[in-house]
């Protein structure tokens, strides 16, 4: 019985499986998750990670390798990168998340490193100045610190 190759996943390509592929974790080089972060002012990281935790408008996800595809808008809020006992945390003002099994892209309207208590602010106006203004972020606001 010939049974053909599987290709693996690799965080260094656009990799594109066909929608009908099957995606098995254990065939990843490894258990850690390539994550792209972009923003329309040009920011542009590449951390690597064991599993994220993003604020969407539906709610507080986690989302680790081998996750279902899902594409999400995302609200005000934290975004955690978790790699190890190392935890990276950012703060974003909306955007959309696209989550398949071997990547993670996030284009965020805004992103600041959460270090202080103006980011949050930041993180607001950048959204209401992509949005048009107007917009409360009620919800969101009584998470803040």
């Amino acid at each position: 019985m010939n049974e053909t190759p599987q290709t693996t996943p690799n965080c260094e390509t656009d990799l594109e499986l066909s929608p009908a592929a099957t995606f098995n974790p254990d065939t990843l080089p490894c258990r850690k998750w390539c994550v792209e972060i972009l923003t329309p002012g040009g920011r542009d990281l590449h951390p690597e990670a064991a599993w994220v935790e993003l604020a969407t408008v539906d709610g507080q996800i986690g989302v680790m390798p081998g996750h279902e595809r899902l594409f999400t808008a995302l609200d005000v809020g934290e975004l955690v990168i978790h790699n190890g006992k190392q935890r990276e945390t950012y703060l974003v003002g909306g955007g959309f998340a696209r989550i398949q099994p071997w990547r993670l892209s996030v284009l965020a309207f805004s992103l600041d490193r959460a270090t202080d208590g103006g980011a949050w602010e930041r993180c607001r106006a950048r959204r209401r100045e992509i949005l048009g203004g107007g917009e409360e972020d009620s919800d969101s606001e009584a998470s803040a610190p």
